[in-house]
């Protein structure tokens, strides 16, 4: 929450042992967001761009998300689409807007090169995304957030491929020793 997105990158940059990356998440309706994805690539060893639609609530089509899609595309990095904020608990505090899965989709179709991670997606998520997914060789969705019942990884596995499927913990919300 920095007016600034470069100003965590920058902190971040300066605490990771040498060769780690980090995930440069940016609102796409900031001025020149593009270009902060660039110089957050050549300056602090981002390894992926993320985008919370449901959080900044942009839309798909807006200019600057075309733009943040286009640089994230000549950067060849990885996009990481983020569904839902980590904490359900705290759904009730911040108003996330509806994601039409549909539309997404359309998305995942219009960057067959860039590689996608979808995380924190609810089962319903994941199940609206299913023919976008299990149709790109390049894209993950991340199981941490299912937020479902015990068979909706066998159902995932089912409807997605296990190819599609990455594990994440959840860990400071979820025990990690689950």
């Amino acid at each position: 929450f920095y007016l600034d997105p470069l100003t965590a990158a920058r902190q971040l940059y300066q605490q990771l042992p040498e060769g780690y990356g980090q995930v440069f998440a940016i609102n796409p309706l900031l001025p020149d967001a593009d270009q902060l994805c660039i110089e957050a690539f050549e300056n602090y060893a981002v390894k992926g761009i993320r985008l919370v639609p449901t959080f900044h609530n942009f839309s798909w089509e807006d200019k600057g998300t075309q733009a943040v899609l286009s640089a994230v595309e000549k950067l060849a990095l990885p996009l990481f689409i983020t569904l839902n904020l980590e904490d359900p608990r705290v759904d009730y505090m911040v108003l996330q807007a509806s994601l039409d899965m549909a539309q997404l989709s359309g998305v995942l179709k219009d960057l067959p090169d860039v590689p996608v991670i979808v995380t924190h997606g609810y089962w319903n998520n994941l199940s609206g995304l299913n023919s976008a997914i299990s149709s790109r060789k390049d894209t993950f969705a991340d199981i941490s957030g299912l937020n479902a019942p015990l068979t909706a990884l066998d159902q995932a596995a089912d409807l997605l491929g296990c190819e599609h499927l990455m594990f994440g913990s959840g860990a400071h919300l979820h025990a990690l020793s689950c």
